[in-house]
């Protein structure tokens, strides 16, 4: 799914990891990119319950991870592993305020597009 689930949410609140990479789909190649979109909503979503530090976005090469190949996903793992997190912020923040104005991204998230923000700033 495209979603982070209030049970998923609950699993991940009680294992308190250190670190939580969001991987969807990469539509890159469609003028609609839903993975990012989800990506960026579900990433927005998990800042109300952990630090934007422990929070990425580091979409598959290819469309989805079925479609790498084992090179493919070595390559996406030193990806994750170089993302620069204040540019990758940035970036969020905004692709987020660009949803928002075309009414892509309900406006429930403004506030927490608002902290991300002041963080940045």
């Amino acid at each position: 799914g495209l979603d982070v689930s209030p049970s998923l949410i609950c699993s991940l609140v009680s294992i308190n990891p250190s670190e939580i990479i969001i991987s969807l789909n990469n539509d890159s190649s469609k003028e609609n990119n839903a993975g990012l979109q989800s990506s960026i909503k579900n990433y927005l979503k998990l800042t109300s319950h952990f630090d934007f530090d422990k929070i990425s976005i580091c979409l598959p090469n290819k469309n989805d991870f079925g479609d790498m190949s084992t090179e493919d996903i070595e390559k996406w793992i030193e990806k994750k592993s170089s993302v620069d997190k204040e540019k990758q912020r940035s970036n969020i923040l905004e692709e987020s305020v660009s949803l928002m104005s075309k009414n892509k991204l309900p406006k429930s998230f403004a506030s927490k597009i608002k902290k991300l923000e002041s963080i940045l700033l």
